[in-house]
């Protein structure tokens, strides 16, 4: 892998490519907010190859109605719904910094520290949300906020979860962030 990144043209088609896989991630989960009550029932019976489309009985109803098609439909649901709630944005900002950083030799940010910072925050703040939120209709924790709330919440109570988010908020401030509380 890494003799492969060593030719500039190589490292300059994967950061491209890296960044435009940023964009339509973000293009799918900015959509996903204004679309997902709409795509909600029908997102786990799309077909991603698109062959319905050209049966002569096929209902335009059924379309996504997410901007970026049925697959942005998917992707969206599952990194938000279904994972890390609006904390998935994390992702295609650490992807469009890595693709930076490869097609560009700009590092914006250091890739490596970004990475050890992003992961504590994309397990805390869906917890946070899920806490916060868990009676909204629209799961801002995603699925991992919601079963961590429930987990903590059988192990420590509403209070004792209270708790346990505010110490690792105070923790992940102090060592992520460098943050003296």
């Amino acid at each position: 892998v890494f003799t492969f990144l060593e030719n500039d043209r190589n490292r300059y088609l994967i950061g491209l490519s890296l960044i435009l896989i940023s964009l339509f991630l973000t293009f799918s989960f900015s959509s996903y907010f204004f679309s997902w009550k709409a795509d909600q029932d029908k997102v786990e019976y799309w077909s991603t190859t698109g062959y319905e489309i050209f049966n002569e009985n096929y209902d335009h109803a059924n379309d996504a109605k997410n901007n970026m098609g049925t697959i942005g439909a998917k992707v969206s649901d599952f990194f938000i719904n279904k994972s890390f709630g609006i904390f998935a944005f994390c992702i295609p900002v650490f992807i469009f910094f890595l693709g930076v950083k490869l097609a560009f030799k700009k590092q914006l940010l250091p890739i490596k520290s970004t990475f050890w910072k992003i992961i504590p925050l994309m397990i805390w703040g869906p917890t946070l949300l899920g806490l916060l939120f868990k009676s909204s209709s629209f799961n801002f924790g995603g699925a991992l906020g919601t079963q961590i709330n429930t987990w903590l919440h059988y192990l420590a109570g509403t209070w004792g979860t209270i708790f346990i988010l505010l110490f690792f908020g105070f923790i992940i401030s102090r060592f992520s962030f460098n943050i003296r509380i």
